[in-house]
């Protein structure tokens, strides 16, 4: 009997020391970081629609994608080894490209990729290949109001209340996405961006203006609205801030004979009107 006691104190003995011991964990072998340089990715676009799909072929890793956006500094990230992209925009971008897996993160990659844009809405077919001018006849032709009004209500232009200067001015979106302004000389200028003309002024004012090659416009569809926006520094005859290579314009209406759009800010929005 007390032989059994001894050896089931030495068993329980045994199991407190195992207990105490402490955990040895297997090391984990988690592979390399994955290699930029041997990831093969694909960019392919769909010309009807103007979508892109964006491609990473090798598996074992997730891609990580960076596209442009509005703030250079913030790209817009889509994570996923195959994905879809809209580019209402012609034209060329560059973008980052880096992939991961259990390891870690690879370095970023950049390329380039030639977007067709999307095709033209139906409803902005009547901007094409017609000469707008200033619809100087009609009260509120230009003026300003609040950001989300649908006409000049605070300051509402008379009818040829403007220099006749500002009224030849001619508009025509072509059918190839380039963009003439005939400004024969000169063009309305907000005082706010005046000084980018050499000119100090406290409202708006005419300054000296020729239209450099290049320059684009395009339509993008938020939501029912339309936005018209230029590339390369455009604008529709006026001048409406210090940033107006970046600003866009709502259409509110547009026929075969009238366009008539707004562009907003903090404050409130400019309207123009124009006739075919």
């Amino acid at each position: 009997m007390k032989n059994n006691i001894l050896i089931f104190l030495f068993l329980g003995f045994l199991v407190t020391l195992v207990a105490c011991e402490p955990m040895v964990e297997d090391d984990i072998d988690l592979g390399a970081t994955p290699n930029i340089e041997s990831i093969d990715y694909k960019v392919a676009f769909n010309e009807a629609s103007g979508e892109g799909t964006f491609e990473v072929e090798n598996t074992g890793v997730v891609a990580v994608w960076y596209f442009p956006s509005a703030n250079p500094d913030n790209p817009t990230i889509v994570t996923g080894n195959k994905i879809v992209r809209s580019f209402s925009k012609r034209g060329s971008y560059d973008a980052q490209l880096s992939v991961y897996n259990k390891a870690g993160m690879s370095e970023k990659t950049s390329f380039s990729f030639e977007a067709p844009g999307a095709p033209l809405p139906a409803e902005a077919e009547p901007l094409l290949d017609r000469t707008w001018m200033w619809d100087k006849e009609t009260a509120g032709h230009i003026g300003n109001g609040p950001a989300d009004g649908s006409a000049a209500s605070w300051w509402v232009a008379a009818p040829n209340e403007q220099d006749a200067k500002l009224y030849d001015d001619e508009l025509i979106f072509h059918t190839d996405g380039s963009y003439t302004l005939n400004a024969y000389d000169f063009v309305l200028c907000n005082e706010a961006a005046a000084h980018n003309f050499g000119v100090t002024a406290t409202e708006s004012v005419l300054v000296p203006y020729t239209q450099p090659e290049g320059q684009e416009w395009y339509i993008s569809k938020e939501g029912d609205k339309l936005f018209l926006t230029f590339e390369g520094g455009g604008f529709p005859s006026y001048i409406a801030g210090d940033n107006w290579g970046s600003l866009k314009y709502e259409i509110i209406e547009l026929t075969e004979t009238t366009l008539h759009i707004k562009v907003a800010f903090d404050w409130g929005a400019f309207f123009m009107r124009f006739k075919a």
